[in-house]
């Protein structure tokens, strides 16, 4: 071979193995970024359903609040009054039907 071939294929060799360095770093750095975002979206949900249970809290908060309020004047029977359910006649007829 004469030098100049040897040189050509010694930069093509050079070259090559800078292709499969920088092609290593791309794929470790491709699977490091597959794994944040995996574990991106696992917190998000996780803080999406955080939110969703704060958020029945304080409906519950709000309505005891305003509870109170509406009834801070009212007599002492109201205040330590129960609710009673009644299925309504809806609900009993089907359930009549359900029987037969």
């Amino acid at each position: 071979m004469h030098k100049h071939d040897e040189s050509k294929v010694r930069q093509a060799l050079k070259n090559s193995k800078d292709v499969e360095n920088k092609l290593k770093e791309e794929v470790v750095l491709n699977q490091a970024l597959s794994d944040k975002i995996e574990f991106l979206t696992t917190e998000n949900e996780k803080i999406k359903k955080e939110k969703e249970e704060l958020q029945e809290q304080v409906n519950d908060l709000m309505f005891y609040l305003e509870s109170q309020e509406k009834f801070k004047d009212a007599s002492d029977d109201v205040k330590e009054g129960q609710i009673i359910m009644k299925p309504s006649h809806a609900s009993s007829k089907k359930k009549k039907g359900r029987r037969r």
